[in-house]
């Protein structure tokens, strides 16, 4: 159950901070860059790579520590 909880709180944890880069990221681009097709490829790339990536890394991240400390 605790391993549940751990892998929970590391995708919360990952889909939180995806989010937020996103953001950033985003608002950086509209900024920065003229050309919409810019906006769409960043908007893309950080939508179906960066967030997955970063809650599968959270999870296992969480995941290990919660099996290092039982």
């Amino acid at each position: 159950m605790r391993k549940i909880y751990a892998v929970v709180t590391g995708a919360t944890i990952g889909a939180v901070l995806g989010y937020v880069t996103d953001q950033m990221l985003t608002s950086y681009v509209l900024q920065n860059a003229e050309e919409a097709m810019v906006i769409l490829m960043t908007n893309a790339l950080s939508a179906f790579l960066m967030i997955p990536l970063l809650i599968i890394l959270f999870s296992y991240l969480s995941y290990r520590m919660m099996k290092k400390r039982s």
